[in-house]
């Protein structure tokens, strides 16, 4: 399980967790191993009654990744493991269950082992490998449902996740030279996967990256290796050119060719551009748009769109293919347009006058964008690690600038916020540091409100430090509580915010988000979709009661996902004046990891749902939904006021 041994047996280790439910007790208790072995003995991490030893029993590994009676979540990122010089998996990612009548606990795996063998004739040190399915729809990480036949154990598609599982090789693995003794790498992927292919990205340190694809043929079987063939890094494409550009409405066409050496290959092929860089490179981390991968001999021409540049700004744009090294094209320079708009006249001290019914009698204006919090050098002072209890700690809160605005991760590239220094992952690791951040666990509005776990920058990935008014209760949401402040927990209760003087705040309820979403106009249509803003960024778009679309402007697809609806910075600008909401895609945090950039939104409500969990609204390129999240993880906040219904 934890481990496996020379011979590629399976071990527990001292202190595995597993969760167990019994007839009787449909929470479960938490159970630890309490030796090492391939049969283990577990004792309660808490007091047990007798009542609950009643079969049958459902039991899971790991007890964290338990989302209830038979829900299980698998990671999107695993993580390179030796244990005495064996290679082995981390740590709770290789996921079982079971079924059984006695107190013998038979587990069965949920996933498979996909075995790479690398080598390089040239120093190489691979920094992650990324596995991606190539069939459509089929997500390797997520929530899951596991059924049972005996003590068989079958893990069901998963949701809420992704099609890629990325190995995390921390500094880096250093590849055999020897192609007789490549270098091994596990990955865990669910049992039956990839029956149509895959394909594996491998980035070394120096930021070079290299794929195959796997063709049909490769379904993945629970408790079994399945080696792949050797792979050598790497093959670099012949030439790169770059062709003429147009323009409209500042968006820019750029084409180009690619040439590959003799035989056939899959390459990717795209732009890479930079205002400050004559000769950007993606190793350097300059802009990249994708424009597609395909397989081919020869020459493949291509085309793609470069949107969101600063009006007169100049751009140094380069073609760039890999195969598996990565060869440039020469540069050419064009001057960027496509400029973000300033908010409606009408929308003042950070509202949208717009009304949103939320419940039965319930009208809510949403604030002009996503929370942030600057710790050090605040208008409020520098931020107290140690505020008294009943108060808040320093800093500055505001409002984004724009709706479609958010922090993301400096370590990744992703910058939002101009030349201002903004990183979630460094912001989060200490109170003095003198950015924005945007993604907070739950309840962390800066507030003592007697959890562990209150100030705006927490990391701690302990379900128990985030309980809002009591250390040892969890049953209180941020807007209610045994304290004199009832409510202080709540964002927008709590804090000062400097863009939205004068307004009584707060988050909305989970019963809120869901009845948000499954309003319909008189048409019987949603008043949702999800989208673009400045043709690039994604997220959710919320229309107001009684929506009318701007004349000229093609109507929000209603309930449509995968970002397909599109507008431009000047289309958004006359979308916002009607009253538009924009939720972008803002990812979320794990301690200092940050993930799901552009990808996944993750907007938190102020109910909790039980020890480990308070409930959010979550919406990706294939659902829009409110679900549970862990309390630990750093999500979004989007405020909001109350206002007579009409």
């Amino acid at each position: 399980k934890t481990q496996l041994l020379d011979n590629l047996s399976v071990t527990w280790c001292e202190g595995d967790g597993i969760k167990v439910f019994s007839n009787t007790d449909s929470r479960g208790k938490i159970f630890s191993a309490a030796s090492a072995g391939t049969i283990a003995d577990f004792d309660p991490v808490e007091a047990v009654t007798d009542a609950f030893y009643t079969p049958p029993y459902t039991a899971f590994y790991p007890e964290s990744a338990v989302r209830g009676t038979n829900q299980i979540y698998l990671d999107g990122t695993q993580h390179y493991t030796m244990t005495d010089d064996v290679l082995t998996f981390a740590v709770g990612e290789n996921p079982m269950a079971t079924q059984s009548n006695s107190k013998e606990l038979p587990f069965r795996n949920l996933c498979g082992i996909l075995k790479f063998q690398l080598y390089s004739t040239t120093p190489c040190t691979v920094k992650s490998l990324c596995v991606a399915s190539l069939k459509a729809g089929e997500q390797l990480w997520g929530s899951g449902t596991v059924t049972f036949d005996g003590t068989d154990a079958t893990l069901g598609a998963l949701t809420d996740g992704g099609a890629s599982i990325t190995l995390d090789c921390g500094d880096g693995v250093t590849l055999s030279t020897d192609a007789s003794h490549p270098t091994d790498f596990f990955v865990v992927i669910p049992g039956g996967a990839l029956s149509e292919g895959f394909k594996v990205t491998v980035t070394d340190t120096d930021g070079k990256v290299w794929s195959r694809t796997a063709t049909a043929g490769n379904t993945i079987t629970k408790s079994k290796i399945k080696a792949m063939p050797k792979l050598e890094a790497p093959v670099t494409p012949s030439t790169v050119t770059l062709t003429a550009s147009c323009s409209s409405e500042n968006i820019f066409n750029i084409g180009g060719s690619v040439t590959v050496p003799t035989g056939t290959y899959t390459c990717e092929f795209g732009l890479v551009y930079s205002d400050s860089d004559d000769t950007p490179t993606i190793e350097e981390g300059a802009q990249k748009v994708e424009a597609g991968t395909a397989t081919f001999s020869g020459i493949m021409e291509f085309t793609a769109d470069i949107t969101g540049l600063t009006v007169g700004t100049t751009y140094h744009v380069r073609a760039y293919a890999k195969i598996d090294g990565t060869a440039y094209s020469t540069a050419k320079d064009i001057v960027g347009g496509n400029p973000m708009q300033p908010l409606p006249s009408s929308w003042t001290n950070g509202e949208n006058p717009y009304p949103f019914t939320v419940g039965e009698g319930k009208v809510v204006h949403f604030s002009q964008g996503n929370l942030q919090y600057l710790a050090k050098g605040g208008s409020g002072g520098n931020a107290s690690p140690t505020a008294a209890s009943g108060t808040n700690v320093g800093g500055t809160w505001r409002f984004a600038e724009h709706q479609f605005d958010f922090v993301g991760d400096a370590t990744l590239g992703n910058v939002y916020e101009g030349d201002v220094k903004c990183n979630n992952a460094e912001a989060a690791q200490a109170q003095d540091y003198d950015g924005w951040i945007d993604l907070f666990g739950w309840g962390t509005s800066g507030y003592n409100h007697g959890g562990t776990c209150y100030q705006p920058w927490s990391t701690s990935t302990t379900h128990s430090q985030y309980y809002a008014y009591s250390t040892s209760s969890y049953t209180y949401n941020l807007e209610g509580g045994p304290d004199p402040h009832t409510g202080m927990a709540d964002w927008g209760k709590a804090n000062a915010i400097i863009n939205g003087v004068g307004i009584s705040w707060r988050t909305l309820t989970k019963d809120e988000w869901a009845y948000l979403i499954n309003r319909k106009d008189g048409s019987n249509k949603l008043l949702y979709g999800e989208g673009k803003v400045g043709s690039c960024t994604p997220g959710l778009i919320i229309l107001p009661d009684n929506w009318s679309c701007p004349s000229g402007l093609t109507d929000v697809e209603r309930g449509g996902l995968s970002w397909s609806n599109v507008y431009s910075y000047s289309e958004w600008a006359q979308m916002e004046a009607a009253g538009a909401v924009f939720l972008p895609a803002a990812g979320n945090r794990s301690g200092t990891l940050v993930q799901s950039l552009g990808f996944v939104g993750y907007y938190w409500s102020s109910s909790f749902c039980d020890d480990k969990f308070a409930h959010y609204l979550l919406f990706s390129p294939a659902l829009v939904r409110p679900f549970q999240n862990d309390r630990f993880l750093g999500s979004c906040v989007r405020l909001v006021r109350d206002v007579a219904p009409n």
